[in-house]
């Protein structure tokens, strides 16, 4: 311990102010200026973490909400944007906001997110199914059968892919519907679904091949003995026999 004849003289400051030189003057302003930056920039950064989802949905709101229907799917839009921001690489959260985006229209930006799910998600049948029929609504039927094609070669043992390729060919690419039975067919084999008989059975009958209307149907009444559509099926194979007593 110091006793009071070993006090410490303390030195006084001897190095007395001195002002800036110019160049330091200069570099001031910017020497505030990238403290500021930086300041804001790890704001930003903490507040994207923390906001990024709400803020995402913000800035599509500004710019969508006059489509219809937008009220509607308001809080599914922002818990879509929301998801994604918390989980990235989640490839059903870009299908849940492009599905919110398809409901008011907005294909483009469906589109989009549709694609983002395909590439984390390559095998997805909803996604194929999704981007079909959002390639209906456009009109962009070639496109529409790309991705109910390329569903059929990644997944051929779901059914999905040869649903969404039946109804294009049904209802909008008439030139192709003579491609229906093999359609059907391949997907009957691949899926071994039952529905795929009944269309084949009802692609028969609507041109005038009832004889192969009625083997499709009876197949399938041979593999669905329990179905409540039974009746209504046994009563299209008695007005397609009756066709054939003609």
């Amino acid at each position: 311990m110091l006793t009071r004849d070993e006090s410490i003289s303390v030195c006084p400051m001897s190095i007395a102010y001195q002002p800036m030189n110019v160049k330091q003057q200069q570099l001031l302003p910017v020497i505030v200026v990238v403290c500021i930056l930086l300041v804001a920039g790890v704001g930003a950064f903490f507040a994207y973490r923390t906001y990024g989802g709400d803020i995402a949905y913000y800035l599509y709101e500004k710019d969508h909400k006059s489509l219809p229907g937008f009220d509607s799917k308001k809080a599914y839009l922002k818990d879509a944007y929301q998801a994604i921001h918390a989980n990235p690489k989640d490839a059903q959260n870009y299908v849940d906001l492009g599905s919110g985006q398809y409901g008011i229209q907005d294909y483009t930006n469906a589109e989009k997110n549709y694609l983002k799910a395909l590439e984390l998600a390559p095998n997805a049948s909803v996604i194929f199914w999704n981007l079909t029929h959002l390639y209906i609504q456009t009109k962009e039927y070639a496109q529409a059968e790309q991705y109910a094609k390329l569903a059929i070669e990644r997944i051929s043992d779901k059914p999905l892919g040869y649903e969404a390729l039946g109804e294009l060919y049904t209802y909008y690419m008439l030139d192709k519907q003579s491609e229906l039975p093999n359609v059907y067919k391949t997907a009957f084999e691949k899926t071994r679904s039952n529905l795929f008989l009944l269309l084949l059975g009802g692609y028969y009958r609507d041109h005038g091949m009832p004889e192969q209307g009625i083997e499709a149907y009876q197949q399938w009444i041979a593999r669905s003995p329990n179905e409540q559509n039974r009746q209504a099926v046994e009563a299209e194979i008695n007005i397609l026999k009756k066709k054939l007593k003609k």
